[in-house]
């Protein structure tokens, strides 16, 4: 069983499990350690070693569990995601094909967004569908969450200092942030990327990107066909079509 698939059996799963068996634990919290998909992934598999779920041995379970959770969170540089989009990025992959996003994340490393922003600013997104595209949610803590509230642009600015503080790359498309980013010295990587990225490497063909930037436009009311357009000519640019030979007579 594969590792997406894993996740989602085990955010399903876990909540129940550790309220019937580890009921009064109440400082163990499910979500928080569910957070990042690959957790999920690492704690069913040592689900399934135990005996089809039995809970006759219920110390040899809870052993299972926490064993695999701090052994993954030991090594903290693979278990962190490596990029955050911002809420225009988030909806925008929300209104066209949100798989994307879990699929570069797959292949190039960890996509994140802050909680904040998902549930304030993303209409058509929310925890759970993020964890089962593949993308990881994040919480601030509490000094990054009083320094964004020190500017009337909260969101903005939790987006920049979360990649700044944790060392990602920033993914958007707002040429406010951009300037901001390039000024603290955070990594930009424009909302079209990705989906770039992937037709790169075959993971999407270049009819399916295409449906991907039409759907973005046809449900943003600032968005046109000057972004197919500039699609187009940076998939020619990095990904050359392939000659193919002519047959000899």
């Amino acid at each position: 069983m594969k590792d997406k698939e894993l996740a989602d059996k085990v955010v399903i799963l876990l909540p129940d499990l550790f309220d019937t068996i580890f009921r009064g634990l109440s400082e163990v919290w499910p979500e928080a350690i569910v957070r990042d998909w690959r957790v999920a992934g690492v704690l069913m598999e040592k689900l399934f070693q135990q005996d089809n779920f039995s809970f006759a041995s219920t110390l040899k379970l809870w052993s299972a569990l926490v064993s695999a959770m701090f052994a993954l969170h030991e090594d903290n540089d693979e278990s962190m995601p490596r990029a955050i989009i911002d809420a225009c990025v988030a909806i925008d992959y929300a209104n066209s094909d949100i798989s994307i996003l879990g699929k570069f994340a797959r292949k190039f490393g960890e996509v994140t967004v802050a909680f904040e922003t998902l549930v304030e600013e993303v209409e058509n997104l929310d925890v759970t569908s993020c964890y089962r595209a593949g993308i990881s949610v994040y919480e601030p803590n509490i000094e990054q969450l009083i320094a964004a509230g020190k500017s009337s642009s909260f969101h903005d600015r939790l987006f920049f200092l979360l990649a700044r503080d944790n060392g990602w790359t920033a993914i958007t498309n707002d040429a406010s942030l951009e300037k901001i980013c390039k000024k603290i010295g955070v990594k930009i990587i424009h909302g079209l990327r990705p989906l770039i990225e992937l037709v790169k490497t075959g993971e999407v063909t270049r009819k399916e990107a295409e449906k991907v930037v039409k759907k973005m436009i046809d449900a943003n009311k600032h968005l046109d066909n000057r972004l197919l357009r500039e699609f187009r000519k940076k998939i020619r640019i990095s990904v050359p079509k392939k000659k193919t030979k002519k047959k000899r007579k």
